[in-house]
């Protein structure tokens, strides 16, 4: 199994944003058992989004090829480029201007946990876009909404405040998708600013003390200690 969209959200993109990314988004779990059916989970970070779904299994019914209702691996990989176009086409993403995202990069794989061939009734699509400048407000429609609405959770990323890890920002949006019709406005707040971290000021170096003056002050030592010398001889 590879790791779950909740750690391991945008990873593999294509440069410049092949980051590490050490982000908990509480939504999916390492176990396909934590997977449900009908989600779909957005996360933006400069110009790119990755969106994380489970389409369910009449999203694509010509792949369940022996009528049981699930979907498995051997359905599923004869048929896996005209999956991915079907369901890549079944997610529209507009920024605020009405531009469409560019896939970017696009997969699909089989939810099935410890038990391989008895397949998953859902199916997980990953899906890459990216937009010539970052974008603001996202509109969301989704193809595959059946009898069961679909969720969305929404949020950013930065990797201001730690370079080469993604964090994520905010406490992100939630909402639902009754209708293939349907369409969800999400991350129209502004984007929040996270500062750099600031190196701590690097303590100061011993100062060295000059040669010259520590022969001085020896000098000066030593007539004091002679003067004091022929003092006490003088007294005596």
């Amino acid at each position: 199994m590879p790791p779950s969209p909740s750690h391991r959200l945008l990873l593999r993109l294509a440069s410049p944003w092949a980051l590490a990314l050490a982000v908990v988004t509480g939504g999916m779990t390492a176990s396909a058992h934590g997977l449900e059916a009908n989600r779909m989970q957005l996360v933006v970070h400069e110009s790119l989004a990755e969106v994380v779904s489970t389409p369910p299994v009449e999203s694509v019914p010509a792949a369940d090829t022996n009528h049981d209702g699930l979907l498995t691996v051997a359905e599923v990989q004869p048929r896996r480029d005209e999956i991915i176009r079907a369901l890549v086409a079944a997610v529209v993403i507009t920024d605020a201007d009405g531009r469409l995202g560019l896939v970017d990069r696009a997969d699909v794989s089989v939810p099935t946990g410890d038990d391989e061939a008895r397949g998953s009734d859902f199916l997980r699509l990953t899906v890459v876009l990216r937009w010539p400048s970052p974008p603001g407000a996202l509109r969301v429609r989704c193809g595959f909404v059946t009898q069961h609405p679909v969720t969305l959770f929404a949020t950013r990323a930065d990797s201001l405040s730690h370079p080469g890890i993604l964090t994520l920002l905010g406490d992100g949006e939630y909402a639902v998708l009754a209708s293939r019709d349907a369409e969800a406005t999400v991350l129209r707040a502004p984007v929040p600013t996270v500062a750099r971290p600031t190196a701590p000021p690097s303590a100061a170096p011993p100062r060295r003390r000059s040669p010259l003056l520590v022969a001085l002050a020896a000098l000066s030592l030593a007539s004091l200690l002679g003067m004091f010398a022929r003092r006490a001889r003088r007294t005596r």
